[in-house]
């Protein structure tokens, strides 16, 4: 069975075949489409795949997703902002009784997985490859890059039972965007690292950033999702005179052996930032650059054991 955009949608993304790099669409989504498992749950429909070749995006390409509107369990009230999506190389979506109703999913993004099975028979409904775009009280965006083969994008929200679900508003929708790569990507998971320079101290993701003697240096992880409170973190820095760029010992790692743990291994809090590391620029350093990356040690990791933020660079003036 293949399911489709609505023919609204499917006209409106045709519109966007030429857009730009800065193209942004919100598409609608209904609470009760799904691309899990179901059981015994006659009100559930079919989620929709997105073509993302229909507004130009190709693999490489990287998307902020964003939830719009709130959704409705029939129990909360109309408050949630919980959506996930998977990426697939086909449109083709399986029948509710398969639990990988995806026949050619690929992973991507923080990893989704669900707590219960189906609310009727407690079925398993897990899919490997998902991921969180939005979680009510925690994040409510993810940016990510579109992995390789992808030819659909498939969204719904997650839930144990879809026949109950409303949007009574009819708002809540994904909002797709073509955004600029990060410089120097990590995993992609749900680990963030932070910096600030100075007076400011507002940890922010800009992961190019210029000091000077005396201004000090903060950074510090989190979980935007909070799939990885509880777990161990650290900060490891690698310093380098500025330009040159260090060759790290695994795919998406920015730090040579010359590197040190600036954080030793702490527990990163659930629902808030990790210990914060702290240094005073020396005037010594100019010319030089420290290149700083984070990461949790955990098994809610794609490869099992870590997850690895984006490196960010501090270059000393």
């Amino acid at each position: 069975m293949r399911s489709q955009l609505p023919s609204s949608s499917v006209a409106l993304a045709m519109l966007l075949v030429a857009a730009t790099a800065t193209a942004q669409q919100i598409f609608p989504l209904v609470p009760t489409n799904t691309f899990h498992r179901t059981n015994a749950d006659s009100g559930a429909t079919n989620a929709w795949s997105l073509p993302i070749g229909a507004f130009g995006v190709v693999p490489g390409n990287w998307l902020k997703l964003r939830c719009v509107g709130e959704w409705n369990n029939g129990i909360s009230g109309e408050v949630l902002r919980d959506m996930v999506g998977c990426f697939a190389a086909t449109g083709v979506l399986l029948t509710p009784d398969n639990q990988n109703r995806l026949p050619q999913p690929i992973a991507a993004g923080p990893a989704y997985v669900p707590t219960t099975g189906t609310s009727v028979g407690n079925l398993p409904r897990d899919i490997a490859q998902d991921f969180w775009i939005s979680r009510t009280g925690y994040a409510n965006e993810i940016n990510v890059r579109v992995p390789a083969g992808t030819v659909h994008l498939f969204v719904c929200v997650p839930d144990s039972f879809y026949s109950d679900n409303t949007d009574l508003d009819a708002n809540l929708g994904i909002e797709v965007t073509v955004i600029s790569p990060s410089a120097h990507p990590g995993s992609l998971e749900d680990c963030e690292l932070g910096t600030a320079i100075g007076a400011n101290t507002t940890l922010d993701q800009v992961d190019i950033k210029n000091a000077v003697a005396g201004n000090v240096v903060r950074a510090a992880l989190r979980s935007p999702f909070d799939t990885e409170g509880n777990t161990f973190c650290l900060i490891v820095a690698d310093v380098l005179p500025t330009g040159q760029t260090p060759i790290g010992p695994l795919a998406d790692t920015w730090f040579g052996a010359s590197a040190i743990v600036a954080l030793p291994i702490s527990i990163l809090p659930s629902n808030g930032p990790s210990p914060t590391l702290s240094f005073t620029v020396q005037s010594v350093w100019a010319g030089q650059s420290v290149w700083l990356q984070g990461g949790t040690i955990s098994t809610n990791a794609r490869n099992g054991l870590c997850t690895i933020t984006n490196a960010h660079v501090i270059n000393f003036r």
